[in-house]
């Protein structure tokens, strides 16, 4: 038996909340810690941690104005489901436009080089016809 399992479900969520108070922990290494053994998995899944993180964190619900009144209503675990899925979007968004973006930098130099090309093919007298590549 390994130390760490000895250590109460109390013990283990006070130190949860510690790291949410202290900033050590975020909803994604919460979530990252889910996924280290079942019963942190199970400690992770109290809507009181997440309801936790939420108090702390400057994150409204979305769609919604949040206030205390729809508490009842929410789980608090689904409102980080859908803001890490909103954040992994918009990584991937910005991701695909910095791969358009070198592209279209490179295709302007191409087009750049190839107009000096013909510049340069005018001037010396060789009015030949020039093929894009």
């Amino acid at each position: 038996m390994n130390m760490w399992s000895v250590l109460p479900d109390e013990l283990w969520r006070r130190i949860m909340e510690i790291g949410i108070e202290t900033e050590s922990l975020d909803y994604k290494a919460i979530c990252c810690l889910s996924a280290t053994c079942r019963r942190l998995r199970r400690l992770a899944d109290d809507d009181l941690i997440w309801l936790h993180l939420l108090l702390l964190s400057d994150f409204a619900y979305p769609g919604t104005d949040f206030n205390l009144s729809n508490f009842d209503t929410v789980k608090f675990k689904t409102i980080y489901k859908i803001r890490y899925e909103k954040e992994r979007v918009l990584a991937e968004c910005v991701r695909e436009f910095q791969e358009r973006q070198l592209r279209y930098t490179q295709e302007v130099q191409r087009i750049s080089e190839r107009m000096a090309e013909m510049r340069n093919a005018a001037m010396a007298g060789n009015e030949g016809v020039l093929f894009w590549a």
